[in-house]
């Protein structure tokens, strides 16, 4: 796989990726979207780079290796203000599909829908993440109608810092506590399928008692 350009800026990260396979129903013949894709792993490598942000305590990051056909622009924010344990927060990603690209919405049964997880992290509590409205995608070729994202979006995971006594006592020296996650979803065009993708994610927090 080509690794895409992932630079680090104004606590903003942006990664583009994706792997093609012929869309079904396009210039190839059409397969079920739940059956077996065949990957396109051509394209040269390309340098990651990575910028400082332009404040130390501000900054969330984005790792991982992507092909470099790029379906979809991902941005990760972090809380704008520190967080004191007992108070909600949110971890914030904005998608962007790229020009005659769409992703799946929950919904779209026989597709890998978009979906942000985060990972299990000491005191820290995932609220019920609620998606944003879809439309209907058709594909006329097998008159399909699937809910999918074509226009920007953004997905907010509201978050707690636990303020239990044992949570201020373990957090009272840190500075600050680092999340991760993953982004999940998979690209279509009109003529391509791409195979489903997952974007690593990591949030750093800046904390406060």
């Amino acid at each position: 796989m080509a690794v895409a350009r992932i630079a680090i800026a104004a606590a903003l990260v942006v990664a583009s990726c994706g792997g093609s396979s012929p869309r079904p129903g396009g210039s190839a013949s059409r397969e079920s979207p739940a059956s077996g894709l065949s990957t396109d792993t051509g394209g040269a490598l390309s340098n990651v780079e990575r910028r400082n942000p332009p404040h130390d305590n501000d900054s969330s990051i984005v790792i991982g290796n992507y092909p470099t056909t790029q379906q979809v622009d991902v941005i990760a924010y972090p809380p704008p203000a520190a967080v004191a344990p007992g108070q909600r927060f949110a971890l914030t990603i904005s998608v962007t599909p790229r020009a005659n690209m769409h992703v799946y919405a929950p919904g779209a049964n026989g597709y890998k829908t978009v979906a942000l997880t985060v990972a299990p992290t000491s005191f820290v509590h995932a609220r019920p993440l609620t998606y944003p409205p879809s439309e209907i995608y058709e594909f006329k070729p097998l008159n399909e109608r699937v809910p999918a994202y074509r226009k920007p979006f953004t997905l907010v995971q509201e978050m707690t810092l636990d303020g239990s006594a044992a949570a201020r006592a373990a957090l009272r020296d840190q500075k600050s506590l680092t999340i991760t996650g993953r982004f999940d979803y998979q690209a279509c065009d009109d003529g391509t399928c791409y195979n489903p993708s997952s974007v690593p994610l990591a949030w750093t927090i800046n904390l406060k008692q």
